[in-house]
């Protein structure tokens, strides 16, 4: 994967742009469409790899904008619960809900934390697929 992306980088470098973890507008932004696109793959630890080989290809610059991508994965790994839910008894229904409310409810907190937990991430590396990474893996 790493090497298929990496002679698009410099072109998909203004998609994820307005991805930044410093504005809310940014936020949301990177939230959503991390949260499209995980939700049409249906597996959230595919779009954090494409992170990585994004990242290796210079489509992101720093980690404030890989922050909400890793959120929005956290929320479009749902779809697949959801979907399967669809036609499903009710309390297959209400679980796969509940997954949804729980992650939506978890990437709040996180996101209003974003700057002391952005500190914190970075303080052991400066490689940005490692700081990815231990993002992931502390949210």
């Amino acid at each position: 994967m790493g090497d298929a992306v990496a002679p698009h980088g410099a072109s998909l470098q203004p998609i994820w742009e307005g991805s930044n973890s410093t504005t809310l507008t940014g936020m949301l932004y990177g939230i959503f469409i991390a949260a499209a696109v995980t939700a049409i793959i249906q597996n959230s630890g595919a779009t954090i790899g494409m992170c990585f080989a994004l990242s290796q290809a210079g489509a992101f610059h720093n980690f404030t904008n890989v922050l909400p991508i890793v959120l929005g994965a956290h929320i479009g790994t749902c779809a697949t619960a959801l979907i399967s839910s669809v036609g499903a008894n009710i309390e297959a229904r209400r679980c796969a809900v509940a997954h949804l409310v729980f992650n939506v409810i978890s990437v709040m907190i996180v996101a209003l934390f974003a700057g002391p937990l952005t500190r914190f991430i970075l303080w052991p590396s400066d490689d940005l697929v490692t700081q990815t990474a231990n993002f992931h893996t502390a949210s």
